[in-house]
């Protein structure tokens, strides 16, 4: 699997290769959960065993985060990278490679998931969490398909729209 997209090409590679075998339950997992450079927050303090039996025992909910901080995103006209402070940071450490996104997080929105967007929404961060499969089977394939397209198209390791699915997530499930 090519190392495109940030782990956002990697779930949906997943979701429409095997659409139709899911697992009744899907972890969704980055290879760095714990960020050990230490500069970085820890996306989850759940070991995979804990985050296993975690997504079986809320199976009924379709959709399990594992992640300690829900944050709050509002920041609909784009990603405030160069204003924010928790945003800075980032961009210093890993924004250099950054492509950024020809779309605004609301034109995204609109485009991919369809209607309006609600003045705000909850995300994990991280993108840690698990899926029953017919909480993704709610969706068509090709509306997976279609998001999988933005990121094979743009073929590059660390696009900015990684960072819109990441806060996407739960919107889409």
């Amino acid at each position: 699997l090519a190392n495109i997209g940030r782990e956002a090409h990697t779930y949906l590679y997943h979701l429409v290769n095997h659409y139709d075998t899911l697992a009744d339950v899907t972890l969704f997992v980055q290879g760095d959960a714990y960020n050990l450079d230490g500069r970085t927050p820890p996306h989850t303090t759940l070991s995979v065993y804990d985050m296993k039996h975690r997504a079986i025992e809320s199976n009924a909910q379709g959709f399990t985060s594992f992640t300690p901080v829900v944050i709050e995103f509002k920041d609909w006209d784009g990603l405030p990278w160069e204003t924010d402070p928790k945003f800075k940071w980032w961009l210093h450490k890993n924004g250099k490679t950054m492509l950024r996104a020809k779309l605004s997080p609301a034109e995204f929105w609109s485009k991919y998931i369809g209607g309006p967007h609600p003045p705000t929404i909850y995300f994990a961060s991280g993108a840690f969490f698990a899926v029953t499969a017919d909480t993704i089977r709610a969706r068509p394939k090709v509306f997976y398909e279609k998001l999988l397209a933005v990121f094979t198209d743009a073929n590059h390791p660390n696009p900015e729209y990684g960072h819109y699915i990441e806060r996407l997530w739960g919107s889409i499930f």
